[in-house]
């Protein structure tokens, strides 16, 4: 699969992947199957699985016994996802009041099935209320 490939083309579970995936690799150094499974609390067995499937969307380069590396198109689709997560932690802190740890383990639950015109009326919302970049500091690109 050439160029970029929707994030909701994906499954709830590769993209949590790919965010995992993105979050470790913005931890630095090389990032292993064994990292990806201690992160999620899952077995490795499950993440080479989802793995194989990422990398046939040419989201992600992987091979046996090596580190897990995303492609620029999974990089570009790992970001946004990212930016929507922190988005809706964000909205859910600001907003609502709810404390981080809580606000940022809803945002996982809810930002693989908000549609797209959701985020932006949430984001429409959000800004109209004046909250100012260092409230919500997000990169905006994610959201055109």
């Amino acid at each position: 699969m050439t160029g970029s490939v929707a994030t909701l083309e994906l499954t709830a579970t590769l993209q949590s992947y790919l965010e995992v995936l993105y979050t470790l690799m913005k931890s630095g150094g090389a990032v292993r199957i064994k990292d990806i499974a201690k992160a999620k609390g899952v077995t490795p067995p499950s993440v080479v699985a989802s793995m194989r499937r990422l990398a046939a969307l040419d989201l992600i380069e992987y091979r046996i016994r090596d580190c897990v590396v995303l492609t620029p198109a999974g990089k570009l689709a790992a970001q946004k996802l990212y930016e929507r997560h922190r988005f809706i932690s964000n909205v859910l802190i600001e907003a609502l009041g709810i404390p981080l740890q809580v606000a940022w383990s809803d945002a996982s639950a809810m930002d693989h099935h908000l549609s797209e015109t959701t985020i932006k009326r949430l984001l429409h919302l959000m800004c109209s209320e004046e909250l100012t970049e260092k409230d919500m500091p997000l990169n905006m690109k994610f959201f055109d």
